[in-house]
């Protein structure tokens, strides 16, 4: 039985370190990607999209196999590791939401194809749904750890109404986003939730400065998003909020 387990765990741990990588490697193709589209004008997010895909098969066969296996009365003893998966998941969904909503183009009000925002939707919505899950489970622990990356998928669920046109929802979605976000934003707070929180800031105040009578509220926010990038080191300042979706882990953290 031990055994069984050591080759359970190892095997958990392996997948787990895979799909990261593979989520890891699509959020870098699209760190090239736009380096690209400001050199030649357009460059497509199907490679990288392709690569976050690969991340969610692994994950996929590694829910299989929980789910299959001779041990799987004794899955109370990965409660972690499967928690982990779905965090590892939730991240992959994040990514691929803002690649539909933001690569194309740096304005954030620029249209996108209805069905490319219903995919989005769908992607920022189950990874939404899953952080939800996971803060509502007994068996994590720390949860407040997790509520930042809770904001940046309310963030993105947010931005998808705001292109959908509904502002009244994505502005109650885009506060709930910001109370996850900056409890409180500081300087011990790590680069890439403090990314998320000026992204977050920065899609809220474009919603304001196109909603009429609000451009004093759109300024002020603005001003708050400028604020949080001060806080940031030299080389995070003005980065893209896609360098938040690389997860720098080690052996350790599986």
């Amino acid at each position: 039985m031990k055994l069984e387990r050591q080759g359970v765990d190892v095997m958990a741990k392996y997948a787990l370190a895979s799909a990261s990588c593979y989520s890891n490697q699509g959020v870098t193709g699209l760190i090239c990607l736009e380096t690209k589209r400001r050199m030649v004008g357009r460059a497509s997010i199907d490679p990288a999209m392709n690569t976050f895909r690969e991340a969610l098969n692994v994950l996929d066969d590694l829910e299989r196999f929980f789910g299959n296996s001779s041990s799987s009365s004794k899955m109370k003893n990965y409660h972690h590791l499967q928690a982990l998966a779905k965090c590892i998941r939730a991240r992959v969904y994040c990514n691929m939401a803002w690649a539909i909503l933001f690569f194309e183009s740096s304005d954030y009000n620029a249209k996108i194809k209805e069905d490319q925002l219903k995919l989005a939707s769908e992607y920022a919505k189950s990874a939404l749904e899953l952080y939800e899950n996971l803060l509502g489970n007994n068996d994590v622990k720390n949860t407040d750890v997790l509520k930042p990356f809770l904001g940046r998928a309310l963030s993105l669920v947010a931005s998808c109404y705001a292109k959908a046109e509904s502002p009244v929802i994505a502005e109650g979605l885009f506060q709930s986003a910001i109370d996850c976000l900056t409890t409180p934003v500081t300087n011990s707070i790590s680069p890439e939730i403090r990314l998320n929180a000026r992204s977050c800031f920065v899609y809220y105040s474009n919603l304001c400065k196109n909603w009429e009578n609000r451009g004093t509220d759109s300024k002020k926010i603005l001003n708050q998003a400028l604020e949080i990038d001060r806080t940031l080191n030299k080389s995070w300042q003005s980065k893209s909020e896609i360098f938040s979706g690389l997860w720098f882990f080690n052996l350790n953290d599986f």
